[in-house]
């Protein structure tokens, strides 16, 4: 591991006892049918893992479903890291995909991108195995996992991108994607910079998927999905790089609601607030405006028919 990862490394270890102290405190909801560690690569990883959330009460039925990618700058966390926040997800009637994927420095963020898209070709062949509507599927993500979800909606059935990223889509579509406090433009030669360009690996530059590592790129080649994106002045993490996304769906004519958050009750509201507390009320709050745009993309049985 080179001196900058082992850097990295350091902060993100402070971030994980303290991670695991909030996870701890927080209350659960129940009710909620856990499926877990479930192998959508049959090679003993832990980032080849995923967990499905669904209420107990609803396993003859066919809920919508979320797939959600976490967060954590490429190279922390698990998809424990958003279990409550899952949990909570589900509770609200939805059955839910909670997806790992390999860390950096062992694999970089192209691969990650691989191992999202193995995870949603296992989601497609064994979804019918859960209570789940293939027809109202949606795409999540928080701070990385956000990047990680906006680029595979983009990528997802495009030829030119798949082929740039050496991977395939499923047989379903993302009905809607929410980003949650997303960053974007991995490349830059910012500050931000510093850290995440080697999360992009050696030589990244001369890989074809180098050409498609700005935000502004991506979708002159590709199609996104309707988009929920999130974010609030207190999110000195990614507000400018969810602030330009917003910019950018506008330009290039994707559907999208920024949800921006200046302050609640007199305080200022910490990067992927939503996902970290999904309890508070600003975050249940806009979790129900989440749900609320994807309602407005949802397909019924006429619907279907009619795109037949």
């Amino acid at each position: 591991m080179s001196i900058l990862f082992k850097l990295f490394q350091k902060q993100w270890n402070k971030t994980e006892k303290k991670d695991a102290q909030r996870i701890a405190s927080q209350e659960t909801v129940q009710g909620i049918e856990e499926v877990t560690d479930i192998a959508y690569i049959d090679d003993g990883l832990r980032g080849h893992l995923l967990d499905v959330y669904f209420p107990r009460k609803a396993q003859d039925k066919k809920l919508p479903v979320v797939i959600d990618i976490h967060g954590g700058g490429w190279m922390y966390g698990y998809k424990e890291l958003n279990k409550n926040y899952n949990l909570y997800l589900s509770s609200s009637g939805y059955t839910v995909f909670s997806l790992s994927y390999r860390l950096a420095p062992e694999v970089f963020m192209p691969d990650q991108i691989k191992d999202i898209f193995a995870a949603l070709k296992w989601i497609d062949e064994h979804m019918d195995e859960f209570p789940c509507d293939r027809n109202n599927v949606y795409l999540t993500g928080d701070s990385a996992g956000g990047q990680l979800a906006g680029y595979t909606a983009v990528i997802y059935n495009n030829p030119v991108l798949e082929k740039a990223f050496c991977v395939s889509g499923a047989g379903f579509k993302f009905n809607a994607v929410a980003l949650i406090c997303p960053f974007f433009d991995m490349a830059n030669r910012g500050i931000t910079g510093i850290y995440s360009r080697p999360m992009l690996g050696p030589g990244f530059r001369k890989k074809e998927f180098a050409k498609y590592l700005t935000l502004k790129a991506l979708l002159k080649t590709g199609g996104m999905p309707p988009c929920f994106i999130v974010s609030s002045t207190g999110d000195i993490l990614t507000k400018r790089s969810s602030k330009k996304a917003a910019k950018l769906f506008a330009k290039y004519g994707v559907t999208y609601k920024f949800m921006y958050w200046s302050k609640f009750q007199g305080k200022k509201l910490e990067h992927v607030f939503p996902v970290t507390y999904p309890y508070m009320e600003e975050s249940a709050r806009t979790t129900q405006r989440m749900f609320d745009f994807f309602d407005k993309y949802s397909r019924g049985e006429e619907d279907i028919i009619k795109a037949k």
